[in-house]
């Protein structure tokens, strides 16, 4: 990017230094679980017969698409995700259609609530067997042996 060493104040960029602004400005990881979550996708889309360019359906079509997908995704070994890593996936699969040009967040949009609480109830049900962390509602501001948490006594001052 020799293009910011010069002395003027607004240099002409090319498109290059442009697209590699914007690439760094993308955290590793998360470039690494989109690429890993699109994958999973579509080796499920293939073995299914359906199309493996997610961005190229219609919201209602894609909303159908995910319900099954959410239903059927299982490990390499066939067992569930953790209810955690199904949150990655939804947001992995978001940011890419968001980096496709695609106009719908399946995350936000309504037109993909079905699909959206076919994964929150299989996330739900995924809880109640066990996997993936517990949500506790804390009945007490006091932990096992009768002391306040450390969030608590933060929040009092204490």
């Amino acid at each position: 990017m020799a293009a910011f060493s010069g002395g003027e104040r607004f240099p002409h960029l090319e498109v290059s230094s442009i697209e590699e602004l914007r690439n760094n400005a993308k955290n590793t990881n998360t470039k690494r679980s989109t690429i890993v979550w699109l994958g999973v996708f579509k080796s499920w889309a293939k073995e299914r017969g359906f199309s493996e360019a997610a961005e190229t359906y219609d919201a209602f079509d894609l909303d159908k698409i995910l319900e099954k997908f959410y239903c059927e995704v299982r490990n390499k070994d066939g067992g569930e995700y953790e209810p955690d890593s199904l949150r990655v996936m939804i947001a992995a699969l978001d940011r890419y259609l968001k980096d496709c040009g695609y106009q719908k967040s399946i995350i936000r949009v309504r037109k993909f609530c079905k699909s959206k609480e076919v994964l929150e109830g299989k996330a739900k049900r995924l809880r109640e067997d066990g996997k993936g962390k517990i949500e506790t509602k804390q009945s007490s501001k006091f932990n096992a042996r009768g002391g306040r948490t450390p969030v608590d006594q933060r929040k009092s001052g204490r």
